[in-house]
């Protein structure tokens, strides 16, 4: 099940619980995915909202447009606290826009990608965790899965478009949709949402 999805072009808001985020310093601009929430120094959206499932999946159409303000993550969504418990999902634009998906201390990520996220296309960029461990996705593409079975201690509310902790890792591009699900992708699933990523680009062209 959907337990999250944020969606530019409804508001900064939750559409599942209608909980409303908060903005900082971000503008919604119109896109080749449609309406789409680009990032700034200092920027992100706290949505307010806590996700404790031990199994999930995090769900991100991006675009990165250059460097990181500082640092060398464009981090898309992100739950750590400051013992790094807790998830995130983020693109490290310093090694060849590889996706990484953080779990407590476990990166999965892959050494050298098969998709360079920082190429200036959009992607979608999937994380999954289950009770075998982590795999990473883009444009449906497994990227890396790691075994690692370990329980999430998540106390923090998660953030759009930057580190939830240290509020840095500003995305420099667009986020056009996020969503998060209570249990582990499946490959059909994650397959049905890569098609709708790329008709959203088609049926964005007819709209003036």
């Amino acid at each position: 099940m959907k337990i999250f999805e944020f969606n530019p072009a409804k508001g900064y808001a939750d559409q599942v619980s209608g909980v409303v985020g908060v903005n900082t310093n971000g503008t919604i601009e119109r896109t080749e995915k449609g309406l789409a929430w680009r990032g700034a120094s200092g920027g992100g959206i706290d949505t307010g909202v806590v996700i404790s499932e031990q199994e999930f999946s995090v769900v991100a159409a991006a675009r990165v447009i250059g460097a990181p303000y500082a640092g060398n993550y464009h981090c898309l969504v992100s739950s750590l606290d400051a013992n790094d418990d807790g998830w995130q999902l983020h693109i490290d634009h310093s090694n060849n826009g590889r996706v990484a998906f953080t779990v407590n201390t476990t990166d999965v990520s892959p050494i050298s990608p098969k998709v360079d996220c920082s190429d200036g296309n959009w992607h979608l960029i999937i994380g999954v965790w289950d009770s075998s461990g982590g795999r990473a996705y883009v444009d449906c593409i497994l990227e890396h899965e790691i075994l690692a079975s370990q329980t999430i201690n998540i106390s923090e509310t998660f953030r759009i478009g930057r580190n939830r902790y240290a509020g840095t890792q500003y995305i420099r591009g667009f986020i056009s949709n996020a969503k998060i699900y209570d249990h582990a992708l499946t490959e059909s699933e994650r397959a049905k949402l890569y098609k709708e990523f790329l008709v959203s680009s088609q049926i964005s062209k007819t709209v003036k």
